[in-house]
């Protein structure tokens, strides 16, 4: 990997302390930006594109992560997209969606795209456990291969027991009326 001194390419050994410290989220060198509630804010993204302008203070490569990049406001899509014209030495910046679509086409077109397959269910559950969430097959089958998605249902269907128990008994047993009922709870 491009961190790890002791894996190979996009292979990190996840022993060394650079592995382990990117694994903790504590590593200098990759950021990651998510969402404040349903938008990623210009202020918060001035202010790690402002740290990623001076040089890196361990010599080595920076990445910053944008997961969930379609909820990008216009003012910071125009904010990163100038970053991305002009990047700095040794920066990657990493746009995550899974809807590419809603993604400016400016910002698009100046990017390379990785399109990644769905995983199987025993991966999603990995990531659910890396990720600190609970492993509720319900929630896994709903995934259907995409972890992030599994993840945002699971966060907004667990806060409401009630909601949460209409959506097992919908999945469980399809009907039209469940579907009314759970529609009229949100």
């Amino acid at each position: 990997s491009n961190l790890c001194k002791n894996g190979e390419i996009f292979v990190p050994c996840k022993a060394c302390e650079t592995c382990e410290r990117a694994l903790r989220g504590s590593h200098p060198g990759i950021i990651e930006v998510n969402a404040e509630g349903l938008s990623i804010k210009r202020e918060a993204l001035r202010e790690i594109l402002e740290e990623f302008r001076f040089k890196s203070y361990t010599g080595g490569k920076r990445f910053l992560i944008i997961d969930e990049a379609e909820n990008l406001t216009v003012k910071s899509a125009n904010l990163l997209l100038k970053t991305i014209e002009e990047p700095p030495d040794g920066v990657f910046i990493i746009l995550v969606t899974s809807r590419i679509a809603r993604i400016l086409p400016t910002i698009r077109s100046r990017c390379k795209h990785v399109h990644f397959g769905l995983m199987k269910k025993e991966e999603v559950a990995k990531v659910f456990e890396l990720e600190g969430i609970p492993r509720d097959e319900l929630f896994i089958e709903l995934a259907d291969g995409s972890p992030g998605l599994g993840i945002k249902l699971y966060k907004e269907f667990s806060k409401d027991v009630n909601l949460f128990n209409e959506l097992k008994s919908l999945v469980r047993e399809p009907s039209i009326e469940k579907v009314f009922k759970l529609s009229d709870a949100m």
